[in-house]
């Protein structure tokens, strides 16, 4: 197993580590310091989605 140190705002990163364990499909528009990165989803965005949907 290998230690990648990140910082990016990947989905894989967690804790400042990579944690992505089986090569994939390299990103169509690559970062320029990983070709997997995959941004995280907007979070916020996320719980207020989450919120309206169960005031329905």
């Amino acid at each position: 197993m290998m230690n990648i140190n990140c910082s990016l705002n990947c989905f894989f990163q967690n804790d400042g580590k990579c944690t992505l364990t089986h090569t994939r499909t390299a990103s169509s528009t690559p970062h320029p310091e990983c070709v997997y990165f995959m941004e995280k989803p907007d979070t916020s965005s996320l719980a207020a989605q989450h919120k309206n949907i169960h005031q329905q």
